[in-house]
C-alpha cells in the first residue's frame, strides 16, 4: 500500500460521471473558439417617427444552438429581401413595469461590483473594506447576506443624517419613512449585508480607494430609502416581406432609485430611448437594413 500512495484510486458510482462532466467541461473552455455572428435590423419609417428593430428568426431560419446567425449569407439574404420594403406593425405590447432597489452587498456582490467599477481585484476590494471596518465607518465585511435585520431601520435616520455631510447626492431625495424589503429577519444570516455604521466618517482621512469603496456601500444603502424605478415598456413586432423584427422602447415614469443608481449607457439590440405612438396594422417603410456583427 505504502507504494501505491500516490496513485489515484476511484472510490464511488458518482465520481466516473462527475469527472466525465468536469473533464467535458474543460475541454470545451480549452477549445473555445470565437464565431461571429449577425443580427439584421431595420430602421423604420412612420408617419409619427422613426425607430430600430431587431430581426427574430422563424423556425426556418438557420441559426446555431444559442439561436445566433453565423452564416453571414443567411444574414445578406435576410437583408436583402427586407430592403427599401414596406411592412406592417403586426403585434403591440405595453406593460406597466418596475424594478426594486438593489440590495445592500455581500462580500461577494461588491467584489463583483468593485471589479467592474474600478478593476479591483477580490483581495483588493476585501482589504480595502477591513480598513474601513476597523476604522468603525463599515460594517462586517466578510458577510455572504444581502439583507438587514429590521431593527436596524431605527438606525436609518442617523446614518442618512450623517451621509449628507460626505455624500449629499446620494441622499438628496432620500426619503427615511420608506421601508425597503432589505430589512427582513427571516432573510438575515450569521451576518448581515455591507453598510455604513452610525459613526460619522471624515473622507480626509481616507485614501481614494477606500473613499471610493465607501461611497460604493453608502450608495447602496440610500438606495433602501428611494421609491422602485417604474416605467412603461412596449414591445412592436414589424412583419417585412415574410420577415419578422421586435423594437422595444421605454417611458419612465418614476426615476426612483435610479436617481444615485443610473442604468448603464449601453442599450440592448433593438432597444430604443422611446418608440413613436404606433398601432397594430400601421403601414411602414423600411428606411435602412443592415446587421449587427
Amino acid at each position: 500500500l505504502a507504494n501505491k500512495a500516490r496513485d489515484l484510486i476511484s472510490i464511488g458510482r458518482v465520481q466516473t460521471p462527475t469527472l466525465a462532466v468536469i473533464v467535458g467541461r474543460d475541454n470545451e473552455i480549452d477549445n473555445f473558439k470565437p464565431v461571429n455572428f449577425f443580427t439584421p435590423f431595420i430602421d423604420v419609417e412612420h408617419d409619427k417617427g422613426n425607430f430600430r428593430a431587431i430581426y427574430k428568426p422563424s423556425s426556418n431560419t438557420k441559426v446555431d444552438s444559442s439561436g445566433r446567425i453565423i452564416d453571414k449569407q443567411v444574414a445578406t439574404d435576410i437583408i436583402d429581401k427586407v430592403k427599401n420594403g414596406q411592412g406592417t406593425i403586426s403585434a403591440k405590447k405595453v406593460e406597466d413595469k418596475k424594478i426594486s432597489p438593489p440590495l445592500p452587498f455581500s462580500l461577494s456582490s461588491i467584489q463583483k461590483e468593485a471589479s467592474a467599477k474600478f478593476g479591483f481585484g477580490a483581495k483588493k476590494t476585501l482589504d480595502v473594506i477591513q480598513k474601513l471596518y476597523d476604522n468603525k465607518i463599515v460594517s462586517y465585511p466578510r458577510s455572504d447576506c444581502e439583507y438587514l435585520p429590521a431593527s436596524q431601520y431605527a438606525d436609518s435616520k442617523t446614518v442618512l443624517s450623517n451621509l449628507k455631510s460626505v455624500f449629499p447626492n446620494l441622499v438628496k431625495d432620500a426619503n427615511p419613512k420608506l421601508k425597503s424589503r432589505a430589512f427582513n429577519d427571516s432573510k438575515v444570516s450569521a451576518h448581515h449585508g455591507i453598510v455604513p455604521t452610525m459613526v460619522k466618517a471624515s473622507l480626509s482621512k481616507l485614501s481614494q480607494d477606500e473613499r471610493s469603496m465607501y461611497e460604493l456601500i453608502c450608495r447602496n444603502y440610500a438606495a433602501q430609502f428611494y421609491p422602485w424605478y417604474e416605467y412603461q415598456q412596449t414591445s412592436l413586432a414589424v412583419d417585412v416581406s415574410g420577415e419578422t423584427f421586435i423594437a422595444r422602447g421605454k417611458i419612465e415614469k418614476e426615476e426612483g432609485f435610479r436617481k444615485i443608481i443610473p442604468f448603464s449607457s449601453k442599450k440592448k439590440d433593438g432597444e430604443n430611448d422611446k418608440l413613436p405612438d404606433v398601432q397594430e396594422k400601421d403601414n411602414v417603410k423600411v428606411d435602412n437594413a443592415s446587421a449587427l456583427n
